[in-house]
């Protein structure tokens, strides 16, 4: 089991995980975020199934009030991918919503 803790110092004696939904300060999710943001944009491009589950269950976890380790269930149902438009890698939307970028 590995626990992620918060380089943070603990402020006026406040807990910084109780406020945030995910169990983890929002200023420390977004550290680990830009810190590995290219690697899993790699791993993501490489492996197109699983990011579509990953992306799905990303969007499920965010959005539902389901207790921590519920099962949020079933397979992709939607392809996800990079926008195609210039500065826009790495921005990742369900096919449903991709549109080609405007031509020159």
């Amino acid at each position: 089991d590995t626990e992620v803790k918060s380089r943070a110092p603990e402020k006026r004696g406040l807990d910084l995980h109780a406020s945030s939904p995910l169990g983890i300060p929002d200023m420390e999710l977004f550290s680990l975020f830009q810190t590995h943001k290219s690697r899993m944009y790699e791993w993501l491009q490489a492996h197109p199934d699983a990011a579509d589950r990953v992306m799905e269950y990303v969007v499920r976890a965010v959005t539902t009030s389901q207790p921590q380790g519920a099962d949020l269930g079933g397979t992709a149902s939607r392809h996800w991918t990079s926008l195609r438009r210039h500065g826009c890698e790495g921005r990742f939307v369900p096919d449903t919503e991709q549109r080609d970028p405007p031509g020159p």
